[in-house]
């Protein structure tokens, strides 16, 4: 009986849900047409990126996840533990750690690290927590295989790593989560920054192969081919924009054929790339998305702390911002009037407080704890809600072994109340 129950619920959510989707399509499909027919190509675009988005929603519920970060490539702010025997100039990035340590101690440390740092408990309490999704960003050093390609060294990065991902898709399978697999560092790396695995002032443009980290994503994609809670694949993270437009787009076209052609089903897998600290237009103007790229989706990260015209901003205009998305570079309204699909892959509670020169430090130092939490509340608020123009978003990150940094952390944002999966779980 209690079976019985369950299913009956469970069919008549999933055709609550497939009426809502067929609702808004029919709505997006006829105003695409009037927009169409009187000349209004901006509305009429913006109507089909909705039309596109209520049709993947027709056979997957939208992202509502967390980036398992500080995992699979280390970030040095968000694990605390690991880098304690070192200073930051000694030791700023998992790149340095592996050099300093050597490779016996860096594969015991490293190893130990990840073992721990996310278990099946970490994915139990997400779903439990009202999260349908994970991001799984690593770095192409820990991709089984790829030391025997041609032209890839993985050098000082010792640690492979696809055991864990294989022990965490079955988990996600085993509880009903779906994966977005994250290369969040190329071979030869896409940019000089921390957030690649290397910190490196000196990096260039001409530093990445491109080619081989084509080869990585298609070594990813023969192995998780078949998993079926594996629903995305990112094929890149945070490429610096002195890597030239057409470079970077040719990369991204590559990376798409490659993943299609090691087995990754258009059915069922998107294929996210980043439009990061760039105008839209420099994708729009080399028509891309290209014409029958099924499920390719713009990757966006929608920070409110880094940058002049941030810190700039007072706290209501903080909260502005977080419910029109304006200020960002793209934001969600650049590429939906594109007609183009989009996910926020990175977002936080983070807002610029610590400097008394910023614009909304002087408010925030005369608030209460009190008054701190419901503007978090209300931040955390808008922006679920502006992400609904896309397919989704995920939460950076799950946790930080950072106590001082609560806003990047999902597990204290809702402890704090800061964060409500009520604000979401309607949509899943």
């Amino acid at each position: 009986e209690n079976m019985a129950t369950a299913v009956a619920l469970a069919r008549d959510e999933v055709t609550g849900r497939l009426a809502e989707e067929m609702r808004w399509l029919c709505w997006n499909a006829s105003w695409h047409a009037a927009n169409s027919r009187t000349g209004y190509s901006k509305d009429a675009a913006r109507d089909l990126s909705g039309f596109k988005a209520h049709y993947r929603g027709m056979v997957q519920a939208p992202y509502f996840g967390v980036n398992l970060g500080g995992w699979l490539l280390l970030e040095r702010w968000q694990c605390d533990a690991l880098f304690a025997d070192f200073t930051a100039e000694e030791v700023p990035d998992e790149y340095s750690l592996s050099q300093r340590l050597g490779p016996a101690a860096a594969a015991e440390k490293i190893n130990a690290w990840r073992e721990s740092w996310i278990t099946r408990d970490d994915i139990v309490s997400i779903k439990a927590k009202g999260f349908n999704s994970v991001r799984v960003p690593f770095g192409w050093w820990t991709v089984d295989g790829v030391e025997d390609e041609p032209g890839i060294d993985t050098g000082l990065f010792v640690c492979r790593g696809m055991r864990h991902v294989d022990n965490l898709v079955a988990w996600a399978e085993e509880l009903g989560l779906s994966v977005v697999l994250d290369l969040h560092s190329g071979v030869g790396f896409q940019s000089g920054h921390h957030a690649t695995g290397r910190d490196n002032p000196s990096w260039k443009p001409s530093d990445w192969d491109t080619s081989a980290t084509v080869r990585v994503l298609s070594v990813v994609a023969e192995r998780y081919k078949d998993a079926p809670c594996v629903t995305g694949l990112c094929v890149i993270n945070e490429p610096s924009n002195d890597v030239p437009s057409d470079q970077l787009i040719a990369f991204y076209r590559s990376a798409y054929k490659a993943v299609r052609a090691a087995g990754m089903p258009e059915g069922r897998v998107d294929v996210l790339f980043p439009a990061f600290q760039r105008n839209f237009g420099e994708f729009t103007s080399r028509s891309f998305p290209d014409a029958g790229m099924e499920r390719a989706v713009m990757d966006l990260h929608q920070y409110q702390c880094f940058g002049d015209s941030w810190t700039a901003l007072t706290l209501k205009q903080h909260l502005d911002r977080a419910s029109d998305g304006a200020g960002h570079w793209p934001g969600m309204v650049d590429v939906a009037s594109a007609g183009v699909l989009c996910a926020v892959s990175e977002w936080s509670l983070r807002l610029p407080d610590w400097d008394p020169s910023y614009g909304m430090a002087a408010e925030w130092s005369k608030m209460s704890e009190e008054q701190r939490s419901a503007a978090l509340r209300e931040y955390g608020k808008r922006q679920v809600a502006q992400y609904e123009a896309g397919v989704g978003f995920f939460f950076w990150c799950w946790k930080v072994d950072t106590p001082q940094e609560p806003w990047w952390s999902a597990v204290e944002c809702i402890e704090r109340g800061w964060l409500d999966a009520a604000d979401w779980v309607k949509r899943v």
